[in-house]
């Protein structure tokens, strides 16, 4: 669990809990918090995806999806998917936040300090994220918290009927001495 006090805000992320539910319903379901998201986040954002996210998160061993409440309400998430086979070294860092919490410096902290648990806490080298190249919010919050862009994918995504690019970036754990 990580907290801090950033612009008069009180920032917890930690597991999700069933008392969650109201309030990541609530601020899930905006289409604009929804049109930087993978499809599996769905829209309209509905008290049963809430509940189903919940019990998922809290089923989940390592504990590796997150709340992030802001001022005692959930206000968004974050979590790591670890990959598989050649993969297995390296995770997805995947988070969204409230649009009333946007442009606050809210969500490059919570990267920053996730990331870092992330790296103690999970067998990773590398933890990479990737975002529509419209984002260039979520761009500015990774390059803020340390992450590199590797690349752009061209015309890799489909997202609400349009076809869009999309950037990498990644952060790498520090090479044993």
């Amino acid at each position: 669990m990580i907290q801090a006090e950033i612009k008069g805000h009180r920032i917890v992320v930690r597991p999700f809990k069933n008392d969650d539910v109201d309030g990541l319903q609530a601020n899930a379901n905006d289409r604009d918090v929804w049109r930087n998201l993978r499809d599996r986040f769905p829209h309209p954002y509905l008290r049963e995806d809430a509940w189903a996210w919940i019990e998922f998160a809290r089923n989940t061993r390592p504990v590796s999806n997150f709340c992030i409440e802001i001022d005692g309400e959930c206000a968004g998430g974050i979590g790591l998917m670890m990959q598989s086979d050649i993969h297995r070294k390296s995770g997805e860092i995947g988070y969204w936040l409230a649009k009333k919490h946007w442009g606050k410096g809210i969500m490059t902290h919570v990267v920053t300090e996730m990331t870092g648990v992330f790296f103690k806490n999970f067998d990773v080298i590398r933890i990479y994220a990737m975002t529509f190249a419209h984002n260039i919010g979520s761009a500015q919050v990774l390059l803020k918290a340390g992450y590199e862009k590797e690349a752009c994918l061209k015309r890799s995504a489909i997202k609400d009927g349009v076809i869009y690019d999309q950037f990498v970036f990644a952060i790498f754990s520090q090479p044993d001495a």
